[in-house]
């Protein structure tokens, strides 16, 4: 399989974790949610080769790209403070891991000497 068919079919089982997120992540609470994405990051990873060197970086362009003040903790602490519910805090949290592996692969492919 092709690293961009690859990339579709992650980024397709993610838009179907945020329509049935309590299906896929049981109670819909930020932590959980945190806990879910950072397993299925890993493993994404590893599928299309990221360089796991420049993912603290990337990782703060996504956040501060959609608004959020770089924290390696996450953003949901910002997310909270403006009175989100969780299930909003989820679904923002789908999508900036959505940007990353989107981003994560990109930087993958500039810098894929084979």
């Amino acid at each position: 399989m092709d690293q961009n068919t690859l990339l579709q079919g992650l980024l397709a089982i993610l838009e179907l974790v945020k329509n049935r997120t309590d299906h896929y992540i049981g109670p819909v609470e930020p932590e959980h949610a945190r806990n879910f994405l950072s397993a299925f990051s890993l493993a994404a990873g590893y599928a299309l080769g990221w360089d796991e060197e420049c993912r603290f970086e990337v990782r703060e362009y996504c956040a501060v790209n959609r608004g959020w003040k770089w924290r390696s903790a996450g953003p949901e602490h910002q997310m909270a403070a403006k009175g989100w519910p969780a299930e909003k805090i989820v679904t923002e949290l789908i999508e900036l891991e959505c940007d990353y592996i989107r981003q994560m692969t990109k930087r993958s492919k500039q810098n894929d000497i084979r």
